[in-house]
């Protein structure tokens, strides 16, 4: 997990090539907070930048396994207790998150 700027892809990389150490199965890598797109106009921002994860898992040849936008209803629907996505029983139907296709859950 990283969000796009190039600090957070730093530190993730480190992240990864310790768990890689230490043998632990990486499965991939999801941008975080990649667009905020406005509630009002629908005009998307590139807050903290936008496919640096996505970049990333290319230079290291892991997955890219999708970059969650930054959403008021996520902070929201965390601060209720387990996130909710609108209309969907999961993220990834929310988000183009590839889902359990890595056996993940």
């Amino acid at each position: 997990m990283t969000t796009p700027q190039d600090v957070s892809l730093k530190i993730a990389r480190r992240g990864l090539r310790m768990f890689e150490t230490v043998h632990v199965p990486i499965l991939g890598i999801i941008e975080n907070m990649s667009t905020f797109t406005c509630p009002h106009c629908g005009k998307g921002t590139d807050v903290f930048r936008s496919g640096g994860g996505e970049r990333m898992s290319r230079e290291l040849g892991v997955p890219f396994l999708g970059a969650i936008p930054l959403d008021a209803d996520i902070v929201m629907g965390g601060d209720k207790g387990p996130p909710d996505c609108p209309g969907e029983a999961e993220l990834s139907g929310c988000y183009g998150l590839p889902g359990n296709r890595h056996g993940i859950g």
